[in-house]
């Protein structure tokens, strides 16, 4: 259910711009292929063979989702298990130490989400990429760094 919000949210966004989306902009331009002589039904049909008319492309889709996933998933489902076995604490503490990664995760989702019909997706998932570049090196580097009397990276 949480992976469906922001596609929700972003359904809802392109609704209310009209039925031609946010490409179009604000206006009804969706009769402006009867120009050309052709409307909804002269169009040929698609078909699942036509996604490989595009190898470069579904290629890079099938990998980057593939490591996507894999980084969602490893994150949670593994982080409690070594948060136990590495930093040695209790169970109940690494649960709930991942209760606010996760409420970080839903609220990240609704941001860039947005941010990236604001200023493209390409630039959001760079944004996104780097900030996860420089909290993992971050976490090397200082493992014990806090703001104030709370643990930034959870190992103290």
């Amino acid at each position: 259910m949480g992976s469906r919000i922001p596609t929700l949210a972003r359904a809802h966004g392109a609704r209310r711009r009209g039925p031609g989306g946010p490409w179009l902009g604000t206006e009804d331009r969706s009769q402006d292929h009867s120009a050309f002589g052709c409307d909804a039904t002269c169009l040929p049909p698609t078909r699942f063979l036509d996604l490989f008319l595009y190898p470069r492309s579904l290629f890079v889709s099938w990998i980057g989702n593939l490591g996507i996933q894999t980084g969602v998933y490893g994150v949670g489902l593994w982080a409690p298990a070594l948060l136990m076995l590495v930093m040695k604490v209790q169970p109940e503490v690494a649960s709930f130490w991942m209760i606010f990664v996760n409420a970080g995760s839903f609220v990240g989702r609704f941001i860039f989400a947005w941010l990236s019909e604001a200023i493209g997706r390409r630039l959001s998932a760079g944004i996104v990429g780097l900030g996860a570049a420089a909290a993992t090196v971050a976490a090397g580097l200082y493992p014990s760094a806090m703001i104030g009397p709370f643990s930034v990276f959870g190992s103290c």
